[in-house]
């Protein structure tokens, strides 16, 4: 655990690199006289605990008025927005240890490591090293263009997205089923409860085979009903129909169906399964929809921003001049 902290923790300091820059970035402001953090500098108690109990920092730059404080370097603040911004930053398995007590504390570690080094860094002149400073403006730049990307391009309406699905959902086939678990057979019962003997299980089958035939949703009964997990939350899809995928009495079953025809219960090694072959239900692809169209929002703005920009380019640098004829050459993309 130490070593994938560490590991995680490495990571982060990128993040830091990034508020470093913004810091020294900053316009100068006149010098303000601090002292080193120490117990009698604490403010009266509580103060720390109320949105912008200390708004003064020692490099000069404030903190917001909603924000806390939870700790110091040297008399700069550090406010619970950047610690929790750091540890957002940090592997998603590494989350949940970084957001307990003994967490937390291995984190404010290596900020104060990273912040005491940083105002060491300033006080060598790192503010005044000319290749540090086209860094931090490159760096700045790439942020807000980031930034940028993200604004230009709003989340799509629901009927944006089903309008797209109607429009794609013809050209995929996909394989959807609802797994009913029997004693004996290698696939367990949702929630850890005990299997049912394998009639009763082709009975609720059988019983489901009514239901959907009968005009049930086969989606919705997949995320109540079926034992798998995977196909179970995405409405029983298993993905697109592939001849000689499945087990050979599975197989027969499957290809005799009809699109958008419920299948007899079949058994298995696994399950009882009841089968359908038919378009990918709409909540399967939602979210990759919607991630398709933000895209395509997004290239397009980009390049309606990009085409609005007043470009001179100097002809001592660049004998070369054509940029539309070298643009596909160099692959652009929008920044991630």
């Amino acid at each position: 655990m130490k070593k994938d902290l560490t590991l995680a923790l490495v990571a982060i300091l990128a993040v830091f690199g990034l508020a470093f820059a913004l810091s020294a970035a900053l316009p100068k402001r006149p010098a303000t006289p601090s002292q080193p953090f120490s117990l009698e500098d604490t403010p009266a108690a509580g103060a720390m605990d109320v949105p912008g109990g200390m708004a003064a920092a020692g490099d000069g730059s404030e903190v917001g008025p909603n924000d806390k404080i939870v700790m110091r370097v040297n008399g700069v603040p550090v406010t619970e927005r950047e610690f929790r911004m750091v540890m957002a930053e940090a592997p998603e398995q590494q989350r949940a240890f970084l957001d307990t007590p003994k967490g937390r504390l291995a984190l404010a570690q290596q900020l104060i490591r990273l912040k005491a080094l940083a105002q060491e860094g300033k006080r060598l002149g790192a503010t005044n090293d000319p290749e540090l400073a086209s860094r931090i403006k490159f760096g700045l730049e790439n942020a807000a263009a980031s930034y940028a990307v993200q604004k230009l391009a709003a989340e799509p309406s629901d009927a944006t997205l089903r309008a797209e699905y109607e429009k794609e959902k013809g050209n995929a086939v996909v394989l959807s089923h609802i797994a009913i678990a029997y004693a004996g057979g290698a696939l367990p019962p949702k929630g850890g409860g005990q299997a049912m003997t394998p009639d009763q299980a082709l009975q609720k089958a059988n019983a489901l085979v009514r239901q959907l035939r009968g005009g049930r949703d086969f989606a919705s009964a997949a995320k109540a009903e079926s034992d798998d997990p995977q196909s179970g939350q995405n409405g029983g899809v298993l993905g697109p129909l592939q001849p000689g995928a499945l087990p050979p009495q599975l197989e027969q079953t499957v290809q005799g169906l009809k699109p958008g025809e419920v299948s007899e219960p079949v058994r298995s090694q696994y399950a009882i399964h009841i089968f359908r072959v038919g378009a990918i239900p709409f909540e399967a692809v939602k979210a990759q929809l919607a991630q398709k169209i933000r895209q395509e929002e997004m290239a397009r703005k980009v390049e309606e921003v990009q085409a609005k920009a007043k470009v001179e380019l100097e002809p001592w640098f660049f004998p070369e001049r054509d940029l539309k004829a070298t643009a596909p050459q160099l692959g652009q993309k929008p920044p991630a």
